[in-house]
């Protein structure tokens, strides 16, 4: 498996065990999307810098740039997350 594949999967199970259920208790009734497949996503992602989009309480729209990585010699001890509202 290719480096990039192996980070990849890693950012992949990250974000479903951290980021997956911090959204889903932020968004308004849990509605989020990952915008990771499809045309659509693409143009999100590299024009806007959008990984996630989330509906807010006050059914507002938060659109979410994510960076999840591992920095070769650097251990990360805790992650932070700032509120969405």
């Amino acid at each position: 498996m290719s480096i990039f594949a192996n980070d990849n999967n890693f950012q992949l199970a990250k974000r479903e065990s951290l980021l997956k259920p911090f959204y889903q208790k932020k968004a308004h009734e849990g509605r989020f999307i990952f915008a990771d497949k499809g045309k659509l996503a693409e143009v999100l992602q590299k024009e806007m810098a959008v990984d996630t989009i989330l509906q807010g309480k006050e059914n507002n729209i938060v659109s979410i740039e994510e960076k999840i990585v591992r920095w070769p010699g650097y251990r990360y001890e805790r992650t932070r997350f700032h509120s969405c509202g």
